[in-house]
């Protein structure tokens, strides 16, 4: 068993960046997807907060080997057993419980009202009462690295008060400490009471991931922070990226990094913060090679622009095409496809030519661009028409889409609702595909993104991005112009067209 443990923090600081929100469900199945991640503690919020009691309760009827912690504030007085804090914690029903209390005098004064000593009193007696009640206890020391950087014998009181408890978290709140001070501070703690010692980084200074780190190899054992790294202000330290570089450094975990990606990316989805495209280790293009230089490279001596192999992350190697792509990524791409061609072949000289001045191109468009250098390319798809109407009623919106397409020669129309109007095109686009490709079905969109609008006025141009997967192959279809839903169709067109043609190489 490893000696550092992960505490994820997702579902409490994750959820104070106002963008960020999770259902009841949502919440469950985030811990479902952080336990096959691997964390040791998944911290669920506050019981008190309003839909805590139904997640702490559920928890209990869900196998998972991570443990649930409740987080909660230190008391003002002794009457524990009255203090509605404290009951809502006990009664959470978790083994864990997180108690965090102020460490600078200024703010148990200033923000408080209270007297540091007496305060600190109650803190560990709260520590004792909960470890009375067979829990284990976790006090989260906020602006500890603040308060200690001030008075470093003042600081360290609230550790000594704390000595119950099973692991103290040095806390930098507001984000502000430097990497280059994290190591001393952890070392002269852990000197002190123990190297139970936590640690917990904000990211307004973009040092988090760095000063927790630092504060690994200066003997911390518990690391805490958010998948994606999402939180209040600029939010925590990214435990995707803690964990991915605890791996590339040899520590011994018991978080499993090929599941990252799988994980940042659900998350993504359920708290509806979007990751970087260039995200360390689970972006979609962090193990992208695009220039004419390091596809080169790459295909002269594999791995020689990249850090890890991306599965090691549960990632995938890819070759974007765009203007920047030279004949090495065009060779690379195709060898993807299972085509093999020189550098110098006639048809990767003509897709150079083809790409040059370009931007971004999918993984359907720049197919459809090779077969047309092939020869005897044929669109399986011939869209005609595309009718939608949004019948909008009291009770909301109902939109419906009427598609006419002609495949292998006939005509098909069919009508289809959908969730939205591009959601209707596509259920009508499919029904129709159905008629002839009844292996449509085998394709599944995994996202549908629109990336920010360019321009302004009616010309603004707006670009739609989609991915699909048919269990055995990834694509993406990537389309731009000045109509949300034409757009959307073409990308939708194209992405099946590459699934068709793909199947016509496959029964070659």
């Amino acid at each position: 068993m490893s000696d550092l443990k992960l505490y994820d923090t997702t579902l409490r600081d994750g959820t104070q960046n106002p963008f960020v929100h999770f259902t009841t469900e949502g919440k469950l199945e985030a811990t479902r997807i952080l336990d096959r991640l691997g964390v040791d503690y998944i911290e669920g919020g506050f019981p008190q907060a309003r839909g805590g009691d139904d997640y702490f309760s559920q928890t209990q009827n869900i196998d998972i080997e991570a443990e649930i912690a409740a987080f909660g504030m230190t008391p003002r007085n002794r009457d524990f057993k009255n203090n509605n804090a404290i009951k809502f914690l006990v009664d959470a029903g978790t083994d864990v419980v997180t108690l965090v209390a102020k460490t600078p005098e200024e703010q148990i004064r200033g923000v408080l009202g209270m007297v540091s000593g007496e305060y600190r009193k109650i803190v560990g007696e709260t520590v004792k009462y909960l470890k009375s009640m067979g829990k284990k206890v976790i006090v989260d020391a906020e602006h500890f690295f603040d308060a200690y950087k001030k008075d470093p014998a003042s600081a360290m009181e609230l550790l000594y008060v704390c000595g119950d408890a099973d692991w103290l978290v040095l806390c930098d709140t507001n984000g502000g400490i430097s990497h280059r001070d994290v190591s001393s501070v952890v070392k002269q703690v852990i000197a002190g009471v123990g190297d139970r010692i936590g640690v917990h980084f904000h990211n307004d200074r973009g040092l988090a991931v760095v000063c927790t780190l630092e504060a690994v190899y200066a003997g911390a054992r518990q690391l805490q922070g958010t998948i994606n790294g999402i939180g209040e202000r600029t939010g925590n330290a990214n435990l995707v990226e803690i964990i991915g570089n605890l791996y590339e450094e040899g520590f011994d975990i018991r978080a499993k990094p090929e599941r990252l990606t799988e994980a940042s990316r659900k998350i993504e989805k359920l708290s509806g913060w979007s990751i970087l495209t260039n995200a360390p280790f689970v972006g979609s293009v962090a193990f992208a090679h695009t220039a004419g230089m390091h596809s080169d490279a790459m295909l002269k001596l594999n791995g020689s622009c990249e850090h890890c192999e991306p599965e090691a992350f549960g990632n995938e190697r890819t070759y974007p095409m765009s203007g920047q792509s030279g004949r090495a990524a065009i060779v690379l791409k195709l060898g993807s496809w299972g085509y093999e061609f020189r550098k110098d072949h006639p048809v990767v000289m003509g897709l150079l030519r083809d790409l040059n001045g370009m931007g971004y191109i999918g993984d359907a468009q720049f197919y459809q661009m090779f077969r047309r250098r092939m020869g005897g390319y044929r669109n399986p798809i011939g869209l005609e028409k595309i009718d939608v109407v949004d019948n909008i009623t009291l009770s909301g919106s109902n939109p419906e889409a009427i598609v006419k397409v002609r495949l292998k020669g006939n005509v098909f129309s069919e009508v289809a609702e959908g969730d939205g109007p591009v959601d209707a095109i596509d259920n009508a686009l499919r029904k129709a595909l159905r008629r002839v490709y009844p292996e449509i079905d085998d394709v599944i969109l995994l996202s549908y993104n629109v990336p920010p609008i360019t321009g302004t006025g009616t010309d603004a141009t707006v670009q739609v991005r989609t991915y699909f997967s048919d269990g055995k192959e990834k694509w993406d279809s990537f389309t731009s112009g000045t109509d949300i839903l034409a757009t959307s169709a073409d990308a939708l067109c194209s992405a099946y067209s590459f699934f068709l043609l793909r199947q016509e190489d496959k029964n070659r």
